[in-house]
C-alpha cells in the first residue's frame, strides 16, 4: 500500500521493519514515596551519562536534569500522595503542571522545551517500576506517538528512520534527526511491529510491505557530510571549537555565526578578556585558509538568559548594561584579528536602528584605537521589524545575516515551532520584504547573508538564491540540507 507523507522533519530515503514504542504503555504503580528518591538518583545519572556520549546536546539535557532535582517536584508529589494518588501519576501531574508552566512562559527558549520534561517524567516513571523500554537488536524503523530526544541519542545507531504522529521542525528530536541524518517524517498511517516500510521524502511516498520491484530501486543516499561544489557561500553556525573543526571537515566556506553567549553559559561568572581570547583563538585556529569566521556579540535577548548579566531585548541596552563584559568580549576579538591574518568579524545581534549600530561599531573602533588593534569588518544581524523597515538608513555595516529565527517572530508574531506550521501564509511576504534587502545591499556593496532554521528548509532556500542570496548559514549538521536546496536551485535554472 502507498501513503502520502504528512510532514517531512528530517530529509532521505528509508527502507527497514517497524519497531513500535508504546509511550502510553500500563505500568505497575506503587505508593511507596522512597522509591521516588531511588528513580530521581537513576534518572540524573542516566542523563549525565547521556552527556558524556554526547557533550553538544548538554544544552537539551540540563533541562531535563534541572526539572527533575527540582525540590518542587517531591514536595508536590508528597503532596498528591497525600490525597490518594499514586506515585507514577503524581510525578505525571506534577511534570505536566511544570510543562503547563513553561508552554506560557515569554521565553521561546523555554517554550521548545516542553516536550523535554515529558521525556524527562516518563524517565523518572520507568525508573520508579525498574523498567526500560522494549529494546530490539539491529537496525529498525521507529513508529512512535511522540519520540523523545533521549531515546534517538542512545539508540541513534540502530535507527534507521523514524515514524511518528504528532512532532514540529523544530522539536528537538526533529533537530537531533537531522544532525544524525536520520530521516524523520509525520504520518496518521497505522503501522505494525515487525512490519516492512519504505519510504522516500523526495517522492512523498510511504510503502508498506513494499514488493521485490520497489525495494529493487532503493537507494539509500550516502551519509557523507561533504559540501557540493557551489555558488555563493555555505557558512556554518557553531558554537565552540570542535563545531567549528567539524564545519571544516564538510566543506563549509567559513563560519557565518559564532555564538560567544554559550561560554557565558556555562559559567556562574563572566569571562575575562585573556580567558575569551584563549576560547576564541582554538576556534580561529581550526579555520582552514582564506576560510571566514563571524564572532556575535553575546546575545542574551529573548529566549536566551545568563544569570549575571541583565538582560533587554535590545542588544545597545546589555551592552551599556554590562560595559565590562561586551568590552572584555571585544578585545578578546580584537587581539585574535590583530595577532593573527583571518578573516576574523564581529557581528551585532538584535538591533532596532541604524544610531544603535553607528554607536556599537564606534564603541569598537575606539576600543581598538586605545590598544593599538587592527579593525575588523563590523556587520549586524537583521532580526527586527524595525530594523528591516527601516533597511535604507543602513549604509555602514560590511556585511548585513538575516536571522530569520527572531525576524519571523518579529514580522508575524509567531514562536519557531508555530512559525513552520504557517509557512504557507508568510512565505511570499517574507521572501518579497527579503527581495527588497538583497537589491539594497547589492546596491550598497554590503555582503549579505541567511542565518536560521529557514536556510535548512531547501524549499526556501531555494527561494533565497532565486532573490540573489546565495550565503547560507546553518547548523554544520545540515550541510546535506544545503546541498539539497543548490540542486534544487540549479535544477531549475537549467
Amino acid at each position: 500500500m502507498k501513503y502520502p507523507i504528512l510532514k517531512i522533519l528530517s530529509s532521505g530515503v528509508c527502507l527497514g521493519v517497524i519497531h513500535k514504542i508504546d509511550n502510553n504503555s500500563n505500568i505497575q504503580d506503587s505508593n511507596d514515596f522512597e522509591k521516588l528518591d531511588i528513580a530521581i538518583k537513576k534518572s540524573v545519572e542516566e542523563i549525565r551519562k547521556m552527556m558524556k556520549k554526547s557533550p553538544e546536546l548538554q544544552d537539551y539535557l540540563m533541562v531535563q536534569e534541572y526539572m527533575i532535582l527540582d525540590p518542587e517536584l517531591k514536595k508536590r508529589v508528597s503532596l498528591l500522595l497525600d490525597e490518594g494518588i499514586s506515585i507514577a501519576k503524581a510525578v505525571n501531574v506534577v511534570m505536566k503542571e511544570f510543562a503547563q508552566g513553561l508552554a506560557k512562559s515569554d521565553s521561546l527558549y523555554l517554550k521548545e522545551r516542553t516536550n523535554d520534561i515529558e521525556d524527562a517524567a516518563r524517565r523518572i516513571i520507568m525508573n520508579l517500576q525498574d523498567s526500560s523500554l522494549n529494546e530490539v537488536s539491529g537496525n529498525y524503523i521507529l513508529y512512535t506517538e511522540k519520540p523523545y530526544p533521549s531515546y534517538l541519542i542512545n539508540n541513534k545507531d540502530n535507527i534507521l528512520g523514524i515514524i511518528s504522529k504528532v512532532g514540529g521542525y523544530t522539536s528537538h528530536t526533529a533537530i537531533l534527526a537531522r544532525n544524525y541524518d536520520i530521516p524523520y517524517i509525520i504520518s496518521d498511517v497505522e503501522f505494525e511491529e515487525g512490519q516492512e516500510v519504505l519510504f522516500d521524502t523526495r517522492k512523498g511516498v510511504i510503502i508498506t510491505n513494499p514488493p521485490a520491484i520497489s525495494k529493487s530501486r532503493f537507494k539509500k543516499e550516502p551519509k557523507a557530510k561533504k559540501a557540493i561544489p557551489h555558488e555563493g557561500k555555505f557558512l556554518a553556525n557553531c558554537a565552540s571549537s570542535l563545531d567549528v573543526k567539524k564545519a571544516m571537515e564538510y566543506g563549509f566556506d567559513g563560519v557565518g555565526l559564532f555564538r560567544t553567549e554559550m561560554i557565558f553559559m556555562n559559567s556562574n561568572r563572566p569571562f575575562t578578556a585573556i580567558e575569551q581570547y584563549r576560547i576564541y583563538k582554538e576556534a580561529v585556529e581550526e579555520l582552514k585558509e582564506g576560510k571566514t569566521i563571524v564572532f556575535r556579540t553575546f546575545d542574551v535577548s529573548g529566549d536566551k538568559k545568563i544569570a549575571y548579566v541583565s538582560s533587554n531585548d535590545q542588544s545597545i541596552l546589555n551592552y551599556k548594561q554590562n560595559p565590562y563584559i561586551f568590552e572584555n568580549q571585544v578585545m578578546a576579538i580584537l587581539k585574535i584579528y590583530t595577532d593573527t591574518k583571518k578573516d576574523i568579524r564581529i557581528m551585532f545581534p538584535m538591533i532596532f536602528s541604524n544610531d544603535e549600530f553607528l554607536y556599537l561599531r564606534d564603541w569598537v573602533k575606539n576600543l581598538a584605537s586605545r590598544f593599538a588593534y587592527k579593525v575588523p569588518p563590523i556587520g549586524m544581524m537583521l532580526e527586527t521589524k524595525e530594523a528591516l523597515e527601516t533597511i535604507t538608513d543602513f549604509k555602514k555595516p560590511d556585511f548585513i545575516s538575516i536571522g530569520t529565527n527572531d525576524l519571523v517572530k518579529s514580522l508575524y508574531n509567531l514562536d519557531r515551532e508555530t512559525s513552520f506550521d504557517y509557512i504557507d501564509n508568510f512565505q511570499d511576504d517574507l521572501i518579497k520584504k527579503l527581495s527588497v534587502v538583497s537589491n539594497y545591499c547589492k546596491e550598497n556593496k554590503i555582503k549579505l547573508s541567511v542565518c536560521g532554521e529557514l536556510a535548512s528548509i531547501p524549499e526556501l532556500a531555494k527561494e533565497f538564491y532565486n532573490i540573489g542570496i546565495n550565503n547560507l548559514s546553518v547548523s554544520p549538521s545540515l550541510v546535506g540540507m544545503l546541498n539539497i536546496a543548490y540542486q534544487n536551485f540549479t535544477d531549475k535554472k537549467n
